[in-house]
């Protein structure tokens, strides 16, 4: 690699570095806020606390989750510093895909991720157990927090932005 080109790496590492802490700690930020805000209810464990607010979109309200909802789906019961050695492991891991990336929608994408990671453990940490605190009136199935529709959200966008990326690179392979 010649002079130019270590500039220029470092250049774009210092950026994606920048990225990761506007993000990263706004994101967490707001989860860490919400949940401090409305979580009402920290004995209710295994019991939905009563509604506080049923808006049309969503609805408020307190439940602590001891478990994960993939586990619960699955039937696995995973233990909590299982889950915390893990979620550590995935956000170091995606920390070097946001600082090793060229592409900037990436890096957004993969903060985002260690941020909602980050929100549940930190919950799992303190508390053993996540604060969840908003649910769909009209799709009531479950309780949620920030953090959840943040790796959700996150997640979905990594699965297109590598569709696409696979989809461009067949396309060039076509044109060649």
């Amino acid at each position: 690699m010649d002079k130019f080109s270590k500039k220029l790496y470092r250049k774009q590492t210092l950026k994606n570095i920048f990225i990761f802490l506007i993000i990263f700690n706004f994101l967490l930020l707001i989860d860490l806020l919400t949940k401090l805000i409305f979580f009402k209810y920290p004995n209710s464990v295994e019991v939905y606390g009563p509604t506080q607010h049923n808006l049309i979109i969503f609805g408020i309200r307190s439940q602590a989750h001891k478990t994960t909802t993939f586990g619960d789906l699955l039937n696995i019961n995973i233990s909590n510093l299982s889950l915390i050695i893990i979620s550590l492991i995935m956000s170091i891991i995606f920390f070097f895909v946001v600082i090793l990336s060229n592409k900037k929608k990436l890096s957004i994408v993969f903060s985002s991720l260690i941020a909602g990671i980050m929100g549940n453990t930190i919950d799992r940490i303190n508390y053993q157990y996540v604060r969840n605190i908003l649910f769909i009136p009209w799709f009531d199935n479950g309780t949620f927090n920030l953090a959840d529709a943040i790796i959700t959200i996150s997640a979905l966008c990594s699965l297109v932005f590598l569709l696409i990326m696979i989809w461009n690179s067949e396309k060039k392979e076509v044109n060649k």
